[in-house]
C-alpha cells in the first residue's frame, strides 16, 4: 500500500458509529490484506434500514486515509446494486453508486450521485465518512422500492481515469453477488 496508508481499520460506509446504526444492520466480513497493489481493502460490508423507506450501506476499509487522490492515482468506491437476479456481474443491468478520492469531502457537503442504467441523478445519495467509514445512504424508492438486492462491492485506484490491476473485491472475485433482504416496511 501506498506509505500514507496505516494499519487502522477503515471502513468505506455509510457512518456507523456518528450516526447510530440500528439493530437490525447486517454485516458481511470480507479478509484484511486481499486488496492487490494499493487498492484500498474492504474489511466489511453494513447494510442497515435506519428508518422508513432510508438504505445506508458503509463499506469498512482496513486504513486510513480513505480514498485518496494524488500522484499515484484515485482511490473508488464504486457500489454496484441489482434488483433482478438473473443479472450477472460485472454486467450491471441495475444501479451504482461512487466516491472518489477526487470529490469525497465535496460529495459529503453536495451528496452522491446514483446512476440508474443510463440515467445519471445527482446529488440523491448523501455520503458521509467517519474515520475509515464512508456511508452512503438513499431512499430505496429511488431503486423501484425492491424487495431484493444483489450487491457488489469495489475498490480500486484509476489512474487517468482507468482502472488498474489495483483492486479489492466484495464479495471476491468469482464469487457470487451478495444477497440482501430488504424490509417490507415502508413509509
Amino acid at each position: 500500500m501506498r506509505g500514507h496508508w496505516t494499519a487502522v481499520p477503515m471502513v468505506v460506509a455509510l457512518s456507523l458509529a456518528s450516526a447510530g446504526v440500528s439493530l437490525g444492520a447486517e454485516r458481511y466480513e470480507d479478509p484484511a490484506g486481499d486488496a492487490i497493489g494499493d487498492a484500498p481493502d474492504i474489511v466489511a460490508i453494513e447494510i442497515d434500514e435506519p428508518e422508513g423507506s432510508v438504505l445506508r450501506f458503509s463499506v469498512v476499509f482496513a486504513s486510513e486515509p480513505l480514498l485518496a487522490a494524488d500522484e499515484a492515482g484515485t482511490d473508488i468506491l464504486w457500489l454496484a446494486l441489482d434488483t433482478d437476479p438473473e443479472v450477472t456481474f460485472p454486467e450491471l443491468d441495475g444501479f451504482s453508486i461512487t466516491a472518489l478520492g477526487a470529490t469525497v469531502s465535496r460529495d459529503q457537503t453536495m451528496g452522491g450521485h446514483l446512476l440508474a442504467g443510463g440515467e445519471l441523478y445527482w446529488h440523491v445519495v448523501d455520503v458521509a465518512t467517519d474515520g475509515p467509514i464512508v456511508t452512503f445512504r438513499l431512499d430505496r424508492k429511488l431503486l423501484g422500492d425492491p424487495v431484493d438486492l444483489w450487491l457488489r462491492v469495489y475498490s480500486a485506484v484509476l489512474q487517468d481515469s482507468l482502472y488498474t490491476e489495483q483492486v479489492d473485491h466484495y464479495p471476491d472475485e468469482g464469487e457470487p453477488a451478495l444477497a440482501y433482504r430488504l424490509s417490507r416496511e415502508q413509509e
